[in-house]
């Protein structure tokens, strides 16, 4: 089960990291009218998808190793 949860986290960190404004969107820009995302939020946006992957790999490494 722990696994699932794993590439779940993998696959959005990806998503995110690589297209963060599509993530932006799905995330917040939905809410509002004729608005973009502004550069720190697509920055951030970024990152939280980079740290999410890496969460993912973490605890695919921690499953495999037990």
């Amino acid at each position: 089960m722990n696994w699932i949860i794993a590439v779940l986290c993998i696959a959005l960190g990806a998503m995110s990291a690589l297209f963060p404004g599509s993530a932006w969107y799905l995330s917040y820009g939905w809410r509002y009218r004729d608005h973009a995302p502004s550069q720190a939020a697509l920055v951030t946006q970024r990152i939280g998808g980079i740290l999410l992957s890496l969460i993912g790999l973490a605890m695919i490494t921690v499953s495999c190793s037990s």
